[in-house]
């Protein structure tokens, strides 16, 4: 055993490793990806959003909203991307009108490693798991990468390393959409293509393994917040989740949990920043895509979005039951509002907290 008191240097560096919070030695494996309050990535997801996209398919509707706000998206080959969507007005952030889009297929979502996930909850947590425990000396190198309709797997593994595909690395057969990451890790781009084909599972006790029976376990990760963000995380994590682990550090907080632990804390973090579910009429523009319902459906569904009281008088009820169509690029709900008493031919009032319609 060595003596710390006969290396000065010893005892200097362990009076420094207490200084900074790094555990002599650690009970969890240490993330190479952090959660940062302040990254663009982060801030895209907490951007305003209001959209109906009714009758888009799973997948258009989606890649609508991760296109427009510039975010790389990688949906679960388990989740079938044709079903069309019917929900009605998405938002009040581009993260909660994904998280609606997902709820529609019981899925789950979860930004990290600049990527949007979205998949089966065990598919989630196995690839979060993945890119959480990536060693630090096989991170570091960010790409672009691009691939055209009808890739296969083999091909878009080839696109992210550059090389061409060995015969003894073959990915089962499948043809994929086109696809666009932007600065993207390359070591995450591989864990994703090679995720599609990983088969997970659970233990006795609902530990999520892969099909190397590798069991996710403890992880530690660093979360960089503003010292408001701190203070409430401080006092409401440990309520979140159960038999977590806090430790402040000079830029935020350290936390050591499970990976599903961590994927909890992530969305609460995101959530709580969202804006003011208050829309106003004026401003706050909406983006629809075909939508065709009746236009008494339209008229309260939009009012809702604004927390409005929506009056339909006796004499507009018929009216009312007319079946619009709506499209629009970044108009205000005042205008949308508009174009639906225009084609079911009522007239519109706009009071206090109140739309009246009338014949």
């Amino acid at each position: 055993m060595i003596d710390i008191q006969q290396f000065p240097w010893l005892r200097f560096t362990a009076y420094l490793l207490m200084v900074i919070g790094l555990p002599l030695k650690s009970t969890s494996l240490s993330a190479v990806d952090t959660f940062s309050e302040k990254s663009v990535f982060i801030k895209k997801l907490s951007n305003a959003a209001n959209s109906v996209l009714d009758g888009r398919t799973f997948r258009e509707a989606i890649e609508r909203i991760t296109t427009a706000n510039e975010l790389n998206l990688w949906i679960d080959r388990g989740v079938n991307p044709t079903k069309v969507i019917e929900i009605g007005v998405l938002g009040p952030t581009v993260f909660s009108a994904i998280q609606q889009i997902a709820a529609t297929q019981s899925c789950e979502v979860m930004p990290i490693g600049n990527v949007v996930l979205i998949g089966r909850p065990i598919w989630i947590e196995q690839l979060t798991g993945k890119i959480l425990t990536t060693p630090v000396s096989q991170m570091g190198r960010k790409v672009n990468v691009t691939w055209d309709e009808l890739t296969t797997p083999s091909e878009a593994l080839a696109q992210v390393t550059g090389r061409e595909s060995s015969p003894l690395h073959n990915l089962p057969h499948d043809l994929w959409p086109e696809n666009e990451w932007n600065q993207i890790d390359q070591a995450v781009a591989k864990i994703l293509i090679q995720g599609q084909f990983t088969i997970a599972g659970t233990t006795d006790n609902g530990a999520v393994v892969d099909n190397q029976g590798n069991q996710s376990g403890k992880v530690s990760r660093l979360y960089l917040l503003a010292s408001k963000t701190l203070q409430d995380a401080s006092n409401e994590l440990p309520k979140l989740t159960s038999g977590i682990r806090l430790r402040k550090s000079p830029d935020g907080l350290r936390v050591e949990a499970e990976v599903h632990q961590h994927q909890q804390i992530t969305r609460w973090l995101i959530d709580r920043s969202k804006t003011s579910d208050s829309i106003d009429i004026e401003t706050d523009t909406f983006t629809l895509k075909q939508m065709s319902t009746s236009a008494e459906n339209a008229f309260r569904q939009l009012a809702k979005t604004a927390n409005l009281q929506c009056v339909i008088k006796p004499n507009a009820v018929e009216a009312c039951k007319a079946t619009i169509s709506l499209e629009g690029q970044n108009v205000t709900l005042r205008s949308l509002l508009e174009m639906i008493a225009k084609q079911a031919d009522v007239k519109i009032e706009f009071g206090n907290a109140v739309i009246i319609i009338s014949k």
